[in-house]
C-alpha cells in the first residue's frame, strides 16, 4: 500500500480520478450508511493500494519499469510474472480502466478519534 501523503507514487502509479472517486464514496459511506465518522483522516492515516475486481485480494505494484504506455511504477513489492495478465491489469487499473482489472482500495488507519452517530444523523444530512 502506497500513503496518500506521497504524492509522487500516488501521482505516477495510480489514477488520480479513481482515487478521488473512491475517497470520496468511502468516506460518505462511512459516514452515512454505516453511520461512523473517523475524526483524523488526514494524509498520513489514508494508504491507497490496488485489489483485484474478481477476488477483492489485494495486489502488488509491478517493478520500476518503463512501459510500453509510458508509465513508471516503483519497484517496492516483488515482480508479478509477465504471462499472468498482472501487468496488463495494472495499466487498466492506471488508465481508470477497472472493469476485469485492478480497482484502487482505500485503507484507513488510527481509528483513535471516532465517533458513531445517530440514525437520525444519517436520515437529517445524507
Amino acid at each position: 500500500a502506497t500513503k496518500f501523503m506521497d504524492t509522487d507514487t500516488i501521482l505516477s502509479d495510480y489514477n488520480g480520478k479513481n482515487i478521488m472517486q473512491t475517497l470520496i464514496a468511502t468516506m460518505g459511506k462511512l459516514i452515512f450508511t454505516d453511520g461512523f465518522v473517523h475524526a483524523d483522516p488526514h494524509p498520513a492515516n489514508i494508504l491507497v493500494r490496488y485489489i483485484d475486481g474478481k477476488t477483492g485480494k489485494p495486489v502488488p505494484l509491478p517493478p520500476t519499469t518503463a512501459s510500453p504506455e509510458g508509465i513508471t511504477v516503483s519497484a517496492s513489492t516483488p515482480t508479478p510474472t509477465a504471462d499472468d495478465g498482472t501487468y496488463e491489469k495494472y495499466i487498466q487499473g492506471r488508465q481508470g480502466r477497472t472493469a476485469g482489472g485492478y480497482h484502487p482500495q482505500i485503507v484507513l488507519l488510527d481509528f483513535g478519534l471516532c465517533y458513531q452517530h445517530r440514525e437520525s444523523f444519517r436520515r437529517d444530512y445524507g
